[in-house]
């Protein structure tokens, strides 16, 4: 999805959850957070109260992305699901990564 939308995917490894300390190793000008509401499973996170999830983890205070506030965040069910979600998706990434071909 990341590569559709113009991006690059700084994390090749096989995995389904990257930790915040291989995230911090590359201190990405944005971040792709794909989120879920602990409090109440049937409703997605906004992306306000998923850039502040991320904002409050004290260890991701020093990354460009976190300061700037460059989250881009994507629903667990739009990612896990795919569908029509993964075009809503690959749209998102793209406008938040590229905003000025979109005015």
């Amino acid at each position: 999805m990341i590569d559709i939308a113009g991006g690059k995917n700084l994390c090749q490894d096989p995995v389904s959850l990257v930790g915040a300390e291989k995230v911090l190793a590359f201190d990405p000008d944005f971040i792709i957070f794909v989120s879920s509401n602990k409090n109440d499973s049937t409703k997605d996170l906004t992306d306000e109260e998923a850039i502040k999830n991320l904002q409050e983890v004290t260890e991701l205070q020093s990354m460009k992305a976190i300061q700037k506030g460059n989250i881009i965040n994507l629903p667990f069910f739009t990612v896990n699901n795919g569908g029509i979600r993964t075009i809503d998706a690959i749209e998102k990434i793209s406008h938040k990564l590229y905003p000025e071909q979109y005015q």
